[in-house]
């Protein structure tokens, strides 16, 4: 055990005031995402409207100079390096070396509380927002599964008529009117509804177009990067 203070007192001082600082703020923020402290329209205001709304008004513009999505190699980066440390922890426990393996782990709780207080910051206070019903004050009555299957019957009814009626064949066009067409719904509700209203558009391609739709995954949103991914 003494190796171990002696191998971690070697790691540099930034390095130990910064996992104090991500695991503080994690926990710190988890704490305030599970509590009434702060109300949903305060959320709203000032998360939502304010500080999401900047950083990723930002991050589209920036980010949205590159043709390739910038989120799907950070994600490589990660696994790979998370893999690398993984390795290692195997690697020490079949040498012995408890030490190593001691800090090896204290390097993947870093990585994983620093990505966890990230989405945390840049997505998850989107949850606590007011809901779609009640900012668009829509009627939320309960309903049966015979009124359900009558509306979503009428919907493909309707897009089978759109589609007929349309010269645009979304099928046809190897996949990039989508990200054309995918903006256009946001424009119509935006008339009506501000918080619809979509500025500095990032729509890319995923790196893993060709893995995700077996997932059944068709499209995400990258929260590190506000990229709007569609597969």
């Amino acid at each position: 055990m003494n190796d171990f203070f002696i191998e971690f007192g070697k790691k540099h001082i930034y390095y130990k005031i910064g996992l104090a600082i991500v695991l503080i703020g994690y926990f710190v923020n988890l704490g305030l995402f599970n509590s009434d402290i702060i109300s949903d329209i305060g959320i709203y205001n000032f998360y939502t409207l304010g500080y999401f709304k900047f950083v990723s008004n930002i991050q589209h513009i920036v980010l949205g100079i590159f043709p390739f999505s910038i989120g799907d190699i950070i994600y490589i980066i990660v696994l790979f390096n998370l893999s690398l440390l993984f390795y290692k922890v195997l690697k020490y426990l079949f040498k012995r070396k408890y030490s190593k393996v001691l800090i090896r782990i204290i390097d993947i709780i870093f990585v994983v509380s620093t990505i966890m207080l990230l989405i945390s910051t840049q997505w998850n206070w989107n949850y606590k927002q007011p809901s779609i019903v009640s900012k668009m004050n829509l009627d939320d009555r309960s309903y049966n599964i015979k009124e359900l299957s009558d509306f979503t019957k009428g919907l493909i009814k309707q897009t089978i008529i759109t589609k007929d009626n349309s010269n645009f064949d979304i099928f046809n066009d190897k996949g990039n009117g989508i990200f054309y067409i995918s903006t256009l719904g946001y424009k119509e509700l935006a008339k009506e509804n501000d918080f619809f209203e979509y500025n500095n558009i990032s729509i890319k391609r995923s790196i893993f177009s060709n893995l995700l739709p077996y997932l059944g995954i068709s499209g995400y949103y990258d929260p590190f990067t506000s990229e709007a991914h569609i597969t």
